[in-house]
């Protein structure tokens, strides 16, 4: 159940940086994720297995060409330095676009590996959302502030002060928001407790919750986007020439998961 989920977080939190191997892998991958919420049976297993091949099949023939456009016109604005702050927030809208392509195709899939789950298996699965947000929620401002300058130099190499300020202030504001929506994040958990109440409709409901809290989660993350252009706005030629090799690194992953010479 949690495969769809899963898919949809690693492709879209971690943008186009996926690998070779988790791409021609991702059954495995899933699994193994899934096994952090719930323990899956046999058949539950196999049928996870199944979806995940056939969304790396739709997914190859119908949006790796969408990534490789993208990212070569990105390529080429930075390269030319050309891009506006205009012109990233159309590849932001357009990134964003590939990520509701894969919430479209695994949204109708998701009720159907839902309905196969015993009321044992959805208590797991609240338990552990549970426990995740309890983890995300002891988690101090410095602890984001640091992994906010990590996700950026892991792109742009080591930060100026300049640029560490800018990071600083962007997980200052989403700290005080986060915190700010802790209560409703209960109040999901909360949801999907009366949801599995009703054994003939709630695979139905539990969908529907589950996806208002995962959708909640992937628009919170927007604004990583925008902080990778401001940083890119006040990046040095060393910077520069590390995000385009970065950009070439994953051009070179599709072009091989395409078979293009």
């Amino acid at each position: 159940m949690k495969k769809s989920l899963i898919i949809l977080l690693v492709f879209t939190l971690t943008g186009c940086s996926f690998g070779r191997y988790f791409y021609n892998n991702v059954h495995h991958v899933v699994l193994w994720r899934a096994s952090d919420y719930v323990s899956l049976d046999r058949s539950q297993k196999n049928l996870v297995i199944q979806e995940s091949k056939d969304f790396i099949v739709w997914h190859r023939a119908n949006e790796l060409n969408k990534y490789r456009d993208l990212l070569a016109e990105l390529h080429h604005d930075l390269e030319t330095d050309t891009l506006t702050m205009e012109g990233a927030k159309v590849y932001q809208l357009r990134a964003k676009q590939l990520t509701q392509n894969i919430v479209d195709y695994i949204k109708p899939i998701l009720p159907d590996l839902l309905s196969t789950l015993t009321t044992k298996q959805y208590e797991q699965i609240i338990n552990n959302l549970t426990k995740r947000l309890e983890r995300r929620q002891k988690r101090t401002l410095d602890d984001r502030v640091e992994d906010g300058i990590e996700d950026m130099e892991e792109w742009f190499g080591e930060l100026t002060p300049e640029q560490i300020l800018v990071v600083t202030e962007l997980e200052t504001q989403r700290f005080a928001r986060y915190t700010q929506r802790h209560q409703v994040r209960q109040d999901w958990i909360s949801a999907l407790e009366n949801d599995i109440a009703e054994e003939v409709s709630r695979h139905l409901s539990f969908n529907q919750t589950l996806w208002s809290l995962l959708e909640n989660s992937l628009s919170s993350n927007e604004s990583n986007d925008s902080i990778g252009a401001t940083i890119w706005f006040m990046s040095n030629e060393e910077q520069k020439e590390k995000v385009l090799e970065k950009i070439e690194e994953t051009q070179e992953t599709i072009d091989s998961l395409l078979d293009v010479e």
